[in-house]
C-alpha cells in the first residue's frame, strides 16, 4: 500500500507543481510550487528512499530498520495521503480559476533613499558583528568548523545577547531584499547588493536563508520581467544545487564523524556522486521519519495539546525567567517527548518535525484536515496578494513571505513565526512611516515607476 500512496503524492503534487509554474504571477517562485516541490521531497523522495535503504530516523544516532514496521510505515504513508489533498485540492482549483495580473510597480524618491541609508547601516553592522570572530584569533577553519554548529554560534560570542545580534541579520536581509527590488524598478544592476548578502549569509552558516533570499529575488524579477525565459530556470536551479552541496560539505558534512581525517575535496567528489544522499539523506527531509514517530505513539491521544505549539508564536516575546512553563514549540515539544537524550546531548538542538506533525501533535486526526486547510489558506493570501501590488515595498513583503509556507510545512509554525517577524519588521516599520506621511501631506512627489503594460497608472508608497 506504501508504494501505492507514494504514487498518488506524486500524481497531484505534480499536477499542482504544474499548474502553480503555469498560472501563478510569479511562476517557480510562487509559493505554490515551492511548497509542491517541497511537498514532493518530504512524502515521495524520502519514502523512496525509506525503502530503498530500509532505514528511518531523524538523526544519524537514531536510525532504525524498517524490518517489521511496514504497517506503520503505510499508516503514515496513509495520513500523508489525506494532508497533501486537503492541501493541493483547494490550492488547484483556485490556481486555475485565478487571474493574476501585475500590477504597476512604484516607489517615492524619499523612499528609495531612506531604505538605502538603512540597508547600508545594517550592513556595517553586520560586517563588524562577523568580524568580531576573526578578531578573537580564529582562522577560517576554525571559523568554518564553528559554523558546523551555528545553532551555539551566537551564544558563544554573544552569551544572553546572541538572539539578539542575530536579529540584526534578519533586518539587513528584508532591507536588502526592497534596495533591490527598487534597483529593478530603476533598471540598476543588482548583482553586487546581491552578492553582498549572499556572502553575509554564507559567514552566518544558514544554507536555508541564502536560499530563501534568493527566491524572494527570483519571484521580484519575475513579477517586474515582461518577458520570462524558463530556461534560465534549468541553470539557476543546477546553480543553487551545486552551491547548496559544496556550502553544506564545507560547513557541516566535513566535520561529521565519519568523514573524520578526510580533506574538502573528497567529501565534497562523495556528496556530488550522491546527489539523492544530499536532498534526502541528509536527516533535514525527515519529515515522514517523525510522522511514523508519533503515529506509533499510542498515548498521544490522551494528551493532545489542543494549541499549545501554536500559542507559544503569542507568548515568545515573554521571558522564560517570568513564564517557566510557557508553551514551547513543536520542534522542542517533539524532540524532548520522543528523544530527549538527543536534546540534551545537543545542547538544546531540536530534530525536525514537520507543520502536520505539529497540527496532530495538537488535534490528533482532526489536525491532518486543520493542517493541510491552513497552509492552503497562507498560500492563498499571498497568490492574492501579489495581484494588488501598488509598491516594491509590497512586493518586498510578499517576495520575502513566499517561501515561509514551505518552510512551516518541512519544520513547525513556532521557528518560522519568529523568522516572519525579524524579517519583516523593518518593511512593516516603513510601511506605516511612509503611509503616515502620504496621509499627512496631500502634496505629489516625484516618483519613480516600473510600468508592466501600457496603463499609465502611476502609484506611491
Amino acid at each position: 500500500m506504501g508504494s501505492f500512496i507514494i504514487l498518488y503524492n506524486f500524481i497531484v503534487l505534480s499536477i499542482l507543481l504544474y499548474i502553480a509554474i503555469e498560472k501563478s504571477i510569479i511562476s517557480v517562485f510562487s509559493p505554490a510550487a515551492i511548497s509542491a516541490f517541497g511537498l514532493i521531497v518530504m512524502y515521495v523522495l524520502r519514502p523512496i528512499y525509506i525503502l530503498q535503504t530500509g532505514l528511518w530516523g531523524g538523526a544519524p544516532m537514531l536510525l532504525k530498520s524498517l524490518s517489521g514496521q511496514i504497517g506503520l510505515f503505510n499508516e503514515a504513508m496513509l495520513v500523508s495521503a489525506f494532508f497533501v489533498s486537503a492541501f493541493s485540492f483547494p490550492l488547484i482549483i483556485f490556481l486555475l480559476n485565478h487571474k493574476g495580473v501585475k500590477q504597476n510597480i512604484s516607489a517615492s524618491k524619499k523612499f528609495i533613499r531612506a531604505t538605502e541609508k538603512i540597508n547600508k547601516s545594517l550592513f556595517f553592522i553586520s560586517f563588524l558583528i562577523l568580524a568580531i570572530p576573526f578578531l578573537r584569533g580564529y582562522t577560517i577553519d576554525g571559523y568554518l568548523a564553528l559554523l558546523s554548529t551555528r545553532s551555539i554560534m551566537f551564544k558563544t560570542f554573544f552569551g544572553g545577547f546572541g538572539s539578539f545580534v542575530e536579529v540584526f541579520f534578519f533586518l539587513y536581509t528584508s532591507t536588502a531584499v526592497i534596495k533591490i527590488i527598487n534597483d529593478m524598478v530603476e533598471n540598476k544592476s543588482i548583482i553586487v547588493s546581491t552578492v553582498l548578502v549572499v556572502l553575509v549569509l554564507m559567514l552566518l552558516g544558514g544554507r536555508s536563508n541564502i536560499l530563501f533570499f534568493l527566491i524572494s529575488i527570483g519571484g521580484a524579477k519575475v513579477y517586474l520581467s515582461k518577458k520570462f525565459n524558463k530556461s534560465y530556470l534549468i541553470y539557476f536551479g543546477f546553480a543553487v544545487f551545486l552551491f547548496g552541496i559544496s556550502y553544506r560539505v564545507l560547513t557541516r558534512d566535513l566535520y561529521f564523524q565519519n568523514n573524520k581525517g578526510k580533506d574538502a575535496s573528497e567529501v565534497l567528489l562523495e556528496t556530488l556522486s550522491r546527489p539523492h544522499e544530499f536532498l534526502v539523506g541528509g536527516f533535514d527531509f525527515v519529515q515522514i521519519d517523525a510522522l511514523m514517530t508519533v503515529v506509533s505513539d499510542s498515548r498521544l491521544q490522551k494528551n493532545y495539546l489542543f494549541g499549545s505549539t501554536i500559542l507559544a508564536c503569542i507568548t515568545s516575546p515573554i521571558p522564560r525567567v517570568v513564564w517557566p512553563e510557557k508553551p514551547k514549540g513543536a520542534m522542542t515539544y517533539f524532540t524532548k517527548l520522543y528523544y530527549p537524550g538527543h536534546f540534551e546531548h545537543t545542547e538544546g538542538g531540536e530534530l525536525v518535525a514537520s507543520w502536520l506533525v505539529e497540527a496532530i501533535l495538537n488535534f490528533g486526526s482532526f489536525g491532518i484536515l486543520f493542517g493541510g486547510l491552513t497552509m492552503f489558506y497562507f498560500v492563498y493570501l499571498i497568490e492574492k496578494g501579489l495581484g494588488k501590488c501598488g509598491s516594491t515595498l509590497d512586493l518586498a513583503i510578499l517576495c520575502i513571505v513566499t517561501p515561509r509556507p514551505f518552510n512551516i510545512l518541512k519544520s513547525d509554525l513556532f521557528n518560522n513565526f519568529m523568522a516572519i517577524v525579524k524579517v519583516l519588521f523593518i518593511p512593516f516599520v516603513l510601511k506605516m512611516m511612509f503611509k503616515s506621511k502620504r496621509t499627512a501631506s496631500h502634496r505629489p512627489h516625484a516618483s519613480v515607476t516600473w510600468q508592466h503594460s501600457s496603463n499609465k497608472t502611476n502609484i506611491s508608497i
